[in-house]
Formats: structure tokens, sequence, C-alpha cells
């Protein structure tokens, strides 16, 4: 009888351990494929695309310094204007002139849906969503649209999406529709000066910040999206710099990063007085030059949420068989 006893109290003793062993197991997996959230000592990542189209990540923080190609997209020409969607993790950008799966385009948008790892092109020709024949040298992405001023021209493009689906999940199946914005700057600056440079959009105040070429000054502004032709949205931040920047915000907008493709340095920029903070990082690509244009930033998991999730509960289950081995003995 105290055999039977002791079988059944062991039984009890390893059905228990068992479960719990699979509760912890489940937990981790489930918390660990949550969303990643930003925190302060999160690496955060920008894209920036080379003269040749190839497209690199890059951590511009000191002590985290590092840049890597992440997607060849097989283009020829100079592709600009690249801006990118953090939510959906989604890069846009423009390329002169060539022939895609069969079709040709003229200032082509193309957009890397990087979590779907596909490459697409939305519009053909540059005149269906308001380029014309030149390719601007910017572009942000906010609201479900692409911002870019067309060169030397004070008026700012919204360009919004069609989606196909909703949410994080959504995918961009081509152009809606084109609004114009006649930014007015009473005068501090002038059309002629207008070309970049880079924009970047703050979607967290509705801010989007103008750094014009070195040619045209380095001239640094905001304007206040809420409403983009008043002359009181505009403001001339700085007035005159030796070098033009390209443009992006950090993950979560506490701050903006400025590239010369000059040279390949690396700054962060004031957004109140258009101060550049030296970051001893340069990022050259092709011969001594950087990038040609930048997108947004994004957290990216290394290794990838699944694999993580395995392993922890790889680990948990190996654990729980250890310990069951152990009560067994």
């Amino acid at each position: 009888m105290a055999d039977v006893k002791n079988r059944i109290g062991r039984w009890s003793q390893w059905r228990a351990t068992s479960a719990g062993c699979l509760g912890v197991a489940f937990g981790a997996a489930v918390v660990l494929l949550q969303p990643a959230i930003a925190r302060a000592n999160d690496p955060s990542y920008i894209y920036g695309i080379a003269d040749n189209n190839d497209i690199y990540q890059i951590n511009p923080v000191p002590g985290q310094q590092s840049f890597n190609l992440v997607y060849n997209t097989g283009l020829t020409g100079q592709s600009n204007a690249f801006a990118f969607d953090r939510e959906r993790d989604q890069m846009f950008f423009i390329n002169p002139s060539g022939t895609f799966s069969g079709t040709p385009y003229s200032n082509g948008l193309f957009l890397w849906n990087k979590p779907a790892g596909t490459f697409s092109l939305l519009a053909t020709t540059g005149s269906s969503y308001g380029a014309g024949g030149t390719v601007p040298a910017n572009a942000a992405y906010e609201d479900n649209a692409f911002w870019f001023f067309n060169e030397v021209s004070l008026d700012l493009k919204k360009v919004s999406l069609a989606y196909s689906g909703t949410g994080a999940a959504a995918v961009p199946t081509g152009v809606s529709g084109v609004e114009v914005f006649s930014m007015d700057t009473g005068g501090a600056l002038t059309a002629t000066q207008n070309r970049f440079g880079d924009i970047a959009i703050n979607v967290d105040t509705n801010m989007l910040y103008g750094y014009t070429a070195q040619a045209q000054g380095g001239k640094f502004y905001s304007l206040n999206l809420n409403n983009p032709t008043a002359a009181a949205s505009f403001t001339l931040i700085s007035g005159s710099s030796p070098i033009g920047l390209q443009l992006s915000f950090n993950e979560d907008y506490t701050k903006l990063y400025g590239h010369n493709y000059a040279d390949s340095k690396w700054y962060e920029v004031s957004t109140t007085t258009g101060a550049l903070t030296d970051l001893n990082f340069q990022t050259k690509v092709i011969g001594n030059t950087g990038f040609r244009d930048l997108g947004g930033a994004s957290i990216v998991a290394v290794p990838e949420p699944t694999a993580i999730t395995l392993l922890v509960a790889g680990a948990a289950a190996a654990g729980c068989a250890a310990f069951a081995r152990r009560r067994r003995a």
C-alpha cells in the first residue's frame, strides 16, 4: 500500500510540474510575441539608399554605430526621395527610368515591403502623382501619404496612397490622390533656394523640417502641417550652413539626424536652433560619398521574435524535462 501511495504522489508531482512548465513556456512565448516597444536603450535603425540603389540600415548612435546592406533593388540610375513608414516597415522611393517586370516607367514610385520581402512599382509616371519630369531630392512619409517638394518650388505635395487591408498589415496598391500646399515663407525662403537637401516629419507634433542643399546655403526650416499654407506655420530656423543634409528622425522622434552625402558624415541636428553636433561617424558606400537620401527609423529585433520564442520555449521544456528526471531519480 505504501508503494502505491508513493507512486500516486510522484504522479501528482509530475503532473503539476509539467503543467507549470508548459505554462511558463507558453507565457514566455506570448510575452515575446508582443510588438516591440521603444525604450531608451533600444537601437533604432535609419534606412538610406546609395547611388547604386542598394538600401542600407544605419545606426548613428555613439557607442552603437554601424551600417550594413539590407536590400539590393537591382535598379539602375540614381534613386532619391526615400521615405519610410515606421508602423508598417515599408520604404518608398523614386527611380528616374527603366523597366520593371516588363513595365516601362519614368520617375516610378517604388515600394520595398520589408516584412513581406516584396518589391513593387506603385506608379509608372511622375506626372501621375505630381513629381513631373525631375526626381525630387526629398521625401517623407506621414498619414498614409508620401510627401515631397518639387525642386526649386515652394509647393509641397501630399500623395495619398491606396491600401489593401487595414492597420499594420495594410499594403499600398497605388496612388489615390494628390494635394498641393503652397508654402508661405514671407520671403524668408525663395523657390530657387528650396532645393534639397531633405525633409523629415515628426508625426507626434505634425511638424515638417526641411534642409536645403549646400549650394542654397544649407537653410533649415520648419513647417506646421496642421495648416501648411499659413504664413505663421513657416519658421526659418537657421539661415546659413556650410553643408546640406539628408534628414531622418530616430524611432521615437526625440532626435533629428543629419547626413552629408558629399563626405558621408553624420550629425545630430537641433530642431530649435539648427546647431549641428558632429557624431564622429562616416558611412562611405560608393567611393567617398554617403547616402543619396534617408528614410525614417525603426527598431529591428535581432534575433527575430519567433526565434527568441522558440529558444525560450525550448529552454523551458529542457528545464522541465531535467526537473522531471530529477523527480524520478
